[in-house]
Order: C-alpha cells, then sequence, then structure tokens
C-alpha cells in the first residue's frame, strides 16, 4: 500500500479547507452587509413617536377634511390627492390626505360636526381590503366594535360623522367594489352620515376617470349645502410651505436623504411592491465580461430574497445611484 508523503497531506489538507470555505461563504463567513440596515433602523426609530389619532393631527395641522385612502398600487392615493387639492382651491377645505394604517378609528364618535372625512377605497383580490385598509375594516366590520365613548352599534355611536366615498373596482371580479359598499353598510349602521352616494369606478369597463368625474360633481354639490361651503373660483394655493425648522438637519431622522417614498424613510419595506413602491434590491455580484471601444457588459446579480418577487422575462429595474460620501464632503 502506497504511503502519504508529507507534500500529498499538505495537498489534501489545502483541498479540504478550500472545500469547507466555499460551501460555507455568506453563511459562516463573508456575511453580506444590508446596505440598508442603518437607514431603516433609524426610520423605525422615527415611527414611534408618530400620533395615531387622527382627530388630534387634525387640530395640530388646522385642518377640517381628511381623505382616507386604502389603496394597493396607489391609484386611489392618487384620487385622494385630487380631492384634497380640489376641495382646498375650490371650496377653501383644509384638507389632508391619510393612510388608513397610520390611524386608530376609536374615537370617530368624538369627530366634531364642522369636519368631514372621504373615504377612497379600493377593493383587492376576491373582494378584500388592500393591505393598508385591513385593520381598519376589521375594526368597522365588527359585531362587538367598541368606541372612546363606550358607545355600541345600537347606540349609533357615529351620529355626527359626516362622510363621502368612492371605490376602486373592477367588474370582471364576483365582488365587484365590495369594499367600499360594505364600509358604507358598516357606517350608516354606525349612524353615520353619508353625504351624496357613494362612487364606484370600474377598471374592468375602463371607465375609471370617467366615474371617478361623473360621482364627484353632484358630491361637491351635496357636500357645499350639508356643509354651508361657498364654491369660489379655482385659485393656486401652494400645497407645502417651506420654513426652516429649528433643531433639524441632514442627520436628522426624518429628513429625506434620497428615499424614494415615506415607507422606505420610516424604516419599512412593505409590499406589494411596484413602481410607486420600489423594493431596493443591493448588487450581489457585479463583473465585467468584456470591453470594446464603445462600450463594456457586465454581468450582474441582483439580491430580491425576501421580496416575494420573481423575474419574468422583460422585467425591468431601475438604478438608484448614490453619491461617494468623499464626494460629498468635498462639494
Amino acid at each position: 500500500m502506497a504511503q502519504l508523503d508529507t507534500l500529498d497531506i499538505v495537498v489534501l489538507a489545502a483541498l479540504l479547507l478550500g472545500t469547507i470555505a466555499y460551501f460555507t461563504k455568506g453563511t459562516y463567513w463573508a456575511v453580506a452587509k444590508d446596505p440598508y440596515a442603518g437607514s431603516l433602523a433609524n426610520g423605525a426609530a422615527s415611527k414611534a413617536g408618530k400620533t395615531r389619532d387622527i382627530l388630534e393631527k387634525m387640530d395640530e395641522s388646522g385642518k377640517n377634511c381628511v381623505i382616507f385612502y386604502g389603496s394597493q398600487t396607489g391609484t386611489a392615493e392618487d384620487y385622494a390627492s385630487r380631492l384634497a387639492k380640489e376641495g382646498s382651491s375650490r371650496f377653501g377645505l383644509k384638507t389632508m390626505t391619510a393612510d388608513l394604517e397610520e390611524y386608530d378609528f376609536e374615537n370617530l364618535d368624538s369627530f366634531p360636526e364642522d369636519k368631514v372625512a372621504m373615504f377612497v377605497l379600493a377593493t383587492y383580490g376576491e373582494g378584500e381590503p388592500t393591505d393598508n385598509a385591513v385593520e381598519f375594516y376589521e375594526f368597522i366590520s365588527s359585531e362587538d366594535v367598541s368606541f372612546s365613548q363606550g358607545g355600541g352599534i345600537s347606540e349609533k355611536p357615529l351620529a355626527n360623522f359626516k362622510y363621502v366615498a368612492f371605490g376602486l373596482g373592477n367588474n370582471t371580479y364576483e365582488h365587484y367594489n365590495s369594499m367600499v359598499r360594505n364600509v358604507t353598510k358598516f357606517l350608516d349602521r354606525l349612524g353615520a352620515n353619508r353625504i351624496g352616494a357613494a362612487g364606484e369606478g370600474d377598471d374592468g369597463a375602463g371607465t375609471m376617470e370617467e366615474d371617478f368625474l361623473a360621482w364627484k360633481e353632484p358630491m361637491w354639490k351635496d357636500l357645499a349645502e350639508s356643509m354651508h361651503l361657498q364654491e369660489r373660483e379655482a385659485v393656486y394655493e401652494p400645497v407645502l410651505e417651506v420654513t426652516e425648522k429649528p433643531g433639524m438637519d441632514a442627520e436628522s431622522d426624518d429628513v429625506y436623504l434620497g428615499e424614494p417614498n415615506k415607507n422606505h424613510l420610516e424604516g419599512r419595506q412593505k409590499g406589494p411592491f411596484n413602481a410607486h413602491n420600489p423594493y431596493i434590491a443591493p448588487i450581489a455580484e457585479s463583473k465585467e465580461l468584456f470591453t470594446v471601444k464603445d462600450r463594456n457588459c457586465l454581468h450582474m446579480e441582483i439580491d430580491i430574497s425576501g421580496s416575494n418577487l420573481t423575474y419574468t422575462t422583460g422585467d425591468h429595474i431601475a438604478i438608484w445611484p448614490t453619491n461617494a460620501g468623499k464626494e460629498v464632503d468635498r462639494f
């Protein structure tokens, strides 16, 4: 039987160590650092002090009209923004838009009579609420719903609550616009005062915009009559006012530094992901395949693990470049 000399043992040991290193890369060593971990943690911390009391928020900002939206792809949010701008320019309403998942609703029974709420609600899937409207829907539809002053369904606790509603649906699905239909039903049984008819937009028929326009004109008329509003010639009023906030600088957690939307600023990457809510995926590997006079070719691998995204031929990605810290400091 052949004897192993010292060189053979060294070679075998090197091969063994190399094999172990190859199969443990990324698990026990060379673990890729999440480039967004710091910003996500900071965002989560900044969110902790944010109020979930919609009445407090409206009082602090001097608003008398809030437009809640339940949106999956951003369309309902866009319509909510349009209503806010039109209400401000045509009727002088002090408007704000609000994501349903960012507020609690136990104190709707204390909603003042001189304020109004609007709901722009998309129906998702087979008659389900959008992700950001799930908690609101579960609360308002509960048989034992209870409000801050203790009233239940039989006491009609929302007698002072005025609202209007518009739904976004698709008639090719069985439960067409069920979200807005159910929410108005639940609000009405709690004694809320619906102003005008609830509108329904149909994406399946391709008439969403036409349905919205046909609904909002009589809605504004009914709302003006109910709240004694005077229509005026539409005037431009800036939505934002630029002021210097003492104690805030580029290092503050609530200052945007290129984040694509509010979710990312607050430390959340929450699906579903789309053009309005992109998934920030790190580059796992990049290498140059070849270079010629007028171009070069790179091989890149993008890490989308944990996003529930899948690649399909023809899909596109966008590049989100960042400036080198050294160059920023030099500037």
